[in-house]
Formats: structure tokens, sequence, C-alpha cells
């Protein structure tokens, strides 16, 4: 279309005007409106149930991919649409392998004394939901060790401070920062990826600010600008070799007076009631 208006524009006096209209569409579809809320908030609550159904279903000995296949025919049995391509939704990572980032679930099997951690995300009424949450599988002890429960409330604070922090014309990078200034201050290594992204009709939905590090690979995003109206997600991450990997997703509403959570927040590490087989 870009194309068509400068052929038709050539030789006038507007072929020099052409101005982008990104910005304005960027922040049209970032400002959600009031029913666009309750429709991701809907999506979202579904896959919290979804997911703790799930979590019930978990056993010694059931591998990543078939939980992952487990918590897709949970979803497709309610109707619903993966929020993004199928083979790598859910993410579904257990043990010290456990690899960040859209990665097919494998063949690793659950084990005792290690974390299970799913990303998950359904697509209801035209939006999508996109969250993550973590349990410990038992083992020696009935609780999780100290390193993992360390970890997990780390986590839990860098969603609480960054949430905080998230306000209407603050810049993408510097909501990152608040997060990643916390785990790096209790001694972990900065996660390799952004806090958040927006969400809506689709998983990573809009443009304008993403609240990423002011990497080359994030462009000018970490420079937008947070708008009243936007939904984020948060989601910093930590691996532990030993256990796996600690990482939650929350889903915020960004408004004039701070943020709302859509979701409703783990703060509280489970310990899944397992049985069966090594």
């Amino acid at each position: 279309m870009l194309r068509l208006l400068q052929r038709r524009f050539e030789g006038t006096i507007y072929a020099d005007r052409l101005v982008s209209a990104e910005d304005v569409i960027w922040s049209l579809r970032a400002q959600k409106l009031d029913m666009e809320v309750e429709a991701i908030r809907r999506s979202v609550r579904e896959t919290e149930t979804i997911l703790e159904e799930s979590a019930r279903e978990i056993r010694i000995g059931m591998t990543a991919r078939e939980l992952a296949e487990a918590i897709r025919s949970r979803a497709r049995e309610r109707g619903y649409e993966c929020a993004w391509t199928p083979q790598i939704c859910p993410l579904v990572s257990t043990g010290p392998s456990s690899r960040i980032g859209h990665v097919s679930p494998t063949g690793e099997a659950i084990s005792p004394d290690s974390l299970v951690h799913v990303t998950f995300g359904i697509r209801l009424d035209g939006y999508c939901s996109d969250i993550q949450r973590v349990w410990y599988v038992p083992g020696t002890t009935s609780d999780p060790p100290e390193p993992v429960q360390r970890a997990f409330a780390t986590i839990v604070a860098a969603i609480e401070k960054a949430a905080k922090a998230l306000r209407p014309d603050s810049q993408g990078w510097e909501i990152d920062q608040v997060a990643r200034d916390h785990l790096v201050g209790e001694g972990y290594e900065e996660y390799q990826h952004a806090l958040g992204h927006q969400l809506g009709r689709a998983a990573h939905d809009g443009g304008g600010a993403t609240l990423a590090p002011r990497w080359e690979r994030y462009n000018e995003t970490p420079y937008g600008k947070v708008e009243a109206g936007s939904v984020f997600t948060l989601e910093p991450s930590i691996i532990l070799p030993e256990f796996g990997l600690v990482a939650l997703e929350e889903v915020v509403l960004v408004t004039d007076e701070g943020t709302t959570f859509l979701s409703a927040r783990q703060t509280e590490l489970k310990v899944l009631d397992v049985a069966g087989e090594e």
C-alpha cells in the first residue's frame, strides 16, 4: 500500500509528505478498551484453571512432553486454541536440563527433588493469555530446599517491584531495570530476555513499549513509553543448576493510578502431591 501511494503521488507536491501512522496504530492497539481487558482477564482465568487441574495430574516419571500434551488436551476439550504455535504451547521444562525460551518440550522425565515449569496461553473470544507457573516435586524432603525457596521469593519480589514501578509515561527499559537490579542485588545473574511484553489479540501484542533492556536486539522498543490501558506480562527468571527453572509470568493492566493484576498471582511455591514410578 505504501508503494501504491508513492506511485500515485509521484510528481505531485504530496510525494515527500507521507508520514507513517505506525506510532498512532501502535498506541491505538496498546490502549485496551474495558471489554478488551475483560476478555483478557477471562482468558487468563481459564488458563489458570487448566494449569491448576493439570498440576494435580503430575506424576513421577511423566515427561515434559506428556505434560504439555495433557495441558493442550484440556484446552481443546474446552474449545480453546493455543495462544501461539501448538508445538511449543505450552512450554514445559523440568529438572536441571531446563531451558529458557520458545523450545519444544522434551522427553525429560519428572523426578523427585526438581522443579516443573510451564508457560501456557490460550485464545478466548479473540484475546490471549500468557502466564508461567512453577511447582516443586518433593523427594528427600517434603519442603523445597532453601536455594529453591530463596530463588522463588526473589522472583515474586522482582515482579512486585516492577509492578509498582510500572506507570504511564515510564520507558520500558526502566521497568525491566527494576526487576533486573533486584535479582542481581540478591546475587543472581541477570536474565537474558525481556521482563515483559504487551498482551492482547496476540500473545506478543501491540508495539511501542517493550519491558526490555537496552540491548541491540530489542531495537527502539525499550525506549517506548508505557500508556494507560496497556496490558503487560512480567516474567523474570532464575536458573538453578541443581533443580531447574524458577520463573513466573503475571499479567497486569496499567492504569493512571498504577497497575492492576489480571492474573491471580502465584506467591507460594506449590509442592506437588506426586506418585508413580521414577
